[in-house]
């Protein structure tokens, strides 16, 4: 429990210590949540790819939903 699980990891080539780009893939399932699914001011993004932060840069992490593509 705790670990860090993302679902798409692109990194250097011969140096998978040095990660390029990650991303979370997020399928919201409620009604409410389909239509919004980044949250009030974008705080379930933020604290979904907060928990990346030791992992790789701010701007290297992004969030994907099916209504929104790719979110940053």
């Amino acid at each position: 429990m705790g670990s860090l699980v993302p679902d798409i990891v692109l990194h250097l080539v011969r140096d998978a210590t040095r990660i390029q780009f990650l991303y979370d893939l997020f399928f919201p399932c409620t009604s409410k949540s389909k239509s919004d699914p980044l949250g009030p001011g974008r705080q379930v993004m933020d604290k979904k790819l907060e928990k990346y932060e030791p992992l790789t840069k701010r701007q290297s992490r992004a969030l994907v939903t099916p209504q929104l593509g790719i979110s940053r």
